[in-house]
Formats: structure tokens, C-alpha cells, sequence
């Protein structure tokens, strides 16, 4: 007897799956951040990151440290690491909104440390990723050169709309000790 699949099938991950295995994953709908809403993030390298929304811009870790951002959801602070005036990361002025073919150029310091970071929004997609679905994520690219670095970063960054961090971060660089970085939001918890 051969199975048959049902003719509507659902893209995950670049994998066609029938709707009944489909049901358990999370689709993140854009809705407005709340109070107490959580996102825990993966790296490349293991380390593990809980950020709980506590309002407009502002998220705590476990540890008690804060990341704050501005406006536009660009970083002020990550813990202990400042950014100054921001990281640049979306674009400066827009009020959080992203416009797919806007670029920008932003000059900044992350403690302390001079950078340049060059930045496009390329397009609109959906992202599915270990936490879930995110429908319409925008992907921008970046090239960051850091002063006295002959080789620059270049970065691939996701944004869910309604949210004003990263959801996904991908960095490579080369020169003498080439490399990878990359981190995603594993789960989300979101407050009743």
C-alpha cells in the first residue's frame, strides 16, 4: 500500500512537510512586544543568551545585565559593551522601519573602538529557524571594518518585523586568522 500524501504541503526549513507534522511549529505573527516576552539565542560557539523584554527598547538577561536599544532597534549596550551612538545595524532615523533597497553608512565605536559598517536591506523572506517560522523576516548585509584592519567583516543580519533586534546574525572575515560567527533565536517564550 503506498501512503498518500496530502496535496497541500507546507515549507519548513526547505523541507516539504504534510500539515499534520507542522502543527507543533512556532510562527511568530509580529505582534507588539509585551512585558516579560522571551527570546533565547544559540552561537556558533555554544554560549547560550536569554533576553526578557521588560519595555520599549530595553531587555534583561538572567545575569541581571541589560540590553538596551534605541528608536530604531539599533544597540546602545549589550551588557558591558557599549555602542557610540549606536551599532548602525538598522537604519539611523527610520523609526524601526525597514525598507527593502535602503542602505546606509554609519561610523560608531563599540568600546571604544572605531568602526565603519556599510549596510543594504536586500530583501524580504521567510526565515525558518530553530525557534520557528518568522514570516517577511528582512535580510541585510553589512560590510563593518574596524579601524587599523585591513580586512573587513562581512555580516548577514535577519529582523522579524515587530521586533527591533537581530534574529539571526552571520559574520565572516578573513586575512590571518579567518572565521565564522553566527548566532538565531532557538525559542521564544511569549507572556500571557
Amino acid at each position: 500500500m503506498t501512503a498518500k500524501w496530502p496535496a497541500a504541503l507546507i515549507l519548513l526549513g526547505g523541507l516539504a512537510v504534510p500539515p499534520a507534522f507542522a502543527q507543533d511549529v512556532f510562527t511568530f505573527d509580529s505582534r507588539a512586544l509585551r512585558a516579560g516576552d522571551t527570546f533565547i539565542f544559540v552561537s556558533d560557539q555554544g554560549k547560550t543568551v536569554q533576553l526578557t523584554h521588560m519595555g520599549p527598547g530595553l531587555y534583561e538577561k538572567p545575569d541581571g545585565s541589560i540590553m538596551r536599544r534605541d528608536a530604531d532597534g539599533n544597540a546602545l549596550q549589550n551588557g558591558d559593551t557599549t555602542f557610540e551612538p549606536h551599532s548602525g545595524i538598522r537604519p539611523p532615523g527610520s523609526g524601526g522601519e525597514l525598507v527593502v533597497g535602503d542602505s546606509w553608512t554609519h561610523t560608531y565605536t563599540q568600546a571604544g573602538i572605531g568602526r565603519t559598517r556599510k549596510c543594504k536591506i536586500e530583501k524580504r523572506e521567510d526565515l525558518s529557524i530553530k525557534a520557528g517560522l518568522f514570516p517577511g523576516a528582512y535580510r541585510v548585509t553589512c560590510v563593518n571594518q574596524r579601524s587599523g584592519r585591513s580586512l573587513p567583516k562581512y555580516e548577514e543580519i535577519w529582523f522579524a518585523p515587530g521586533l527591533d533586534f537581530e534574529i539571526k546574525f552571520i559574520a565572516k572575515w578573513g586575512g590571518s586568522s579567518p572565521g565564522t560567527f553566527w548566532c538565531e533565536v532557538t525559542e521564544v517564550r511569549l507572556a500571557e
